[in-house]
């Protein structure tokens, strides 16, 4: 399996928890420290015997040469899950008051980067028709669009089109490999620290644990092709 964004939050927590299921784990992220810490994590778990790569890469400036070395990373390996899950926001503001290098790295990690890492893995398991690909979108963006949010929630609603075009191709054609888009709302980690773990609002842990527990199911209030798999979230979006 490969998790970008993988070094704290939802996408360690896929980490974890597909290692825990048996899966190998290459783990992708900007912050190699990190890496290294989840990677230890892995290989701490009671009775996990997993192997680890990790890969730093910054997707908000990566140039050809980062890119280069990612796909000579992944590549190679015989790769089952991918959980595009590395994201950046930015705060609540005007759009003409959002420089355009901030909205430029925000498209480029929610956005251009998915599609990037996607192509590299994709004809892989197309070759070995089977493979599952999540990509971690929003609510915002992916249900709603939000002012004062404009960049952040157009790059989910492009996750959003993206991905059920995708997996349309990839059922049509009978490739074996599943795209699923798997919306959320706010989640008590570092890409909302302005809240707190409650009922309504889950753990990264308790998100992930709820999400791959609907690996293969349907839902996403009547879409084809999302998943909205933590029930405070998805009753947010239903309404």
């Amino acid at each position: 399996s490969v998790i970008t964004g993988a070094s704290h939050g939802i996408g360690r927590e896929f980490a974890l928890q597909l290692a825990q299921r048996g899966f190998n784990v290459a783990l992708v992220s900007r912050t190699a420290s990190r890496l290294a810490q989840v990677a230890q994590e892995i290989e701490d778990l009671p009775g996990v015997k997993v192997s680890t790569i990790q890969h730093q890469i910054d997707f908000a400036s990566a140039g050809k040469e980062e890119w280069a070395a990612l796909q000579q990373a992944l590549e190679p390996l015989d790769v089952g899950i991918l959980v595009n899950n590395a994201g950046l926001n930015h705060d609540p503001a005007l759009f003409a008051s959002v420089s355009g290098a901030e909205a430029g790295a925000v498209v480029s990690v929610n956005s251009f980067a998915p599609v990037r890492v996607t192509s590299i893995v994709l004809p892989g398991m197309i070759a070995r028709h089977r493979g599952l690909i999540l990509n971690i979108g929003s609510i915002v963006g992916g249900a709603v669009p939000l002012p004062h949010m404009a960049v952040y929630s157009g790059t989910k609603a492009f996750i959003l089109s993206w991905t059920q075009a995708l997996a349309t191709e990839l059922a049509t054609a009978k490739t074996g490999v599943d795209v699923r888009a798997v919306h959320l709302g706010f989640v008590a980690d570092a890409m909302a620290d302005f809240v707190k773990e409650s009922a309504a609002i889950p753990s990264p842990k308790c998100w992930v644990q709820a999400a791959l527990a609907r690996v293969g199911l349907q839902g996403g209030a009547g879409r084809a092709f999302v998943s909205n798999p933590y029930w405070a979230h998805a009753f947010e979006e239903f309404f």
